[in-house]
């Protein structure tokens, strides 16, 4: 901690802790140490979906309103992207969804997906794919 301390943190000792490192990287300490329960997964839904500049009061909405119902479905996640394009020459969003039950467009990204986009890979795959897919739009130094 900034004082110095060592402490452990779970969803049952120092939770407030526990919860903010989830998101937090580094600015709450050093962590040292994660223990984990590995499990075998399948397949999920997800991908990558690129929408012009024009669409962004629609993806400010869409992301207020995922953010209000995730809690109703833990099986969602979402990297929202602001960026430059170098090949289109243009501002873009470039949205990545993951969903881990093997269902095509869940409801819980609704909002998302009824915005017209300019190319979408989002399918039904493993999370591999879906890993190597976003290491492939960031290349090396330029994040």
């Amino acid at each position: 901690m900034a004082n110095g301390a060592i402490v452990n943190a779970n969803n049952v000792t120092n939770p407030d802790l526990y919860f903010a490192l989830r998101g937090g990287g580094n600015n709450f300490g050093i962590v040292t140490r994660f223990d984990l329960e590995t499990f075998a997964h399948g397949q999920m839904w997800g991908g990558m979906t690129i929408y012009p500049l024009s669409t962004n009061a629609s993806q400010f909405d869409a992301f207020y309103w995922f953010n209000e119902n995730a809690a109703a479905d833990p099986n969602a996640a979402l990297i929202l992207a602001f960026a430059y394009s170098q090949q289109a020459g243009a501002y873009i969003f470039s949205n990545s969804y993951e969903y881990i039950q093997p269902v095509v467009a869940p409801a819980v990204f609704e909002n998302f997906t009824s915005i017209p986009n300019i190319t979408s890979t989002a399918r039904i795959t493993d999370l591999l794919n879906l890993t190597v897919e976003l290491k492939a739009a960031q290349p090396y130094g330029f994040r």
